[in-house]
């Protein structure tokens, strides 16, 4: 028979505390002039958060046949479908968009005054 296997986390603030203080200091090397982007950061951020809705959609399972037949098919709610298509259309925009704009040459700090901080911040030790 098919064992359903499911991945348990021990403890999720443990994880969650872990993923934050790792997101927080690779933003905190991007502002050194060390020439880390965090722009890459930042879109790693968002695509991974997207990917996860595509990729770990959690089904759910009817437990009202008995054990010893086949496996119940999985059951995926409303809800599941709706943020699948929302990220795999917001993902798939968002990597058609950055390839477009990377390839015309498009600089946004050119349209944004405030997004060259977000590389450098200039202070008297350094130059950006």
């Amino acid at each position: 028979m098919f064992n359903r296997v499911e991945f348990i986390l021990v403890n999720e603030i443990s994880e969650l505390l872990i993923h934050l203080v790792n997101i927080i200091s690779t933003l905190a090397f991007g502002i050194l002039p060390i020439h880390i982007d965090n722009f890459g950061h930042i879109g790693g951020v968002i695509s991974g958060f997207l990917l996860g809705f595509v990729l770990l959609i959690r089904p759910h399972y009817k437990s009202d046949i008995p054990t010893n037949s086949h496996p119940a098919p999985p059951v995926y709610k409303f809800y599941q479908h709706a943020l699948w298509m929302i990220s795999f259309v917001l993902l798939g925009v968002g990597l058609i968009g950055e390839m477009v704009l990377l390839l015309k040459g498009v600089n946004f700090n050119d349209y944004c005054l405030w997004c060259r901080y977000l590389t450098c911040v200039p202070i008297s030790k350094w130059r950006c």
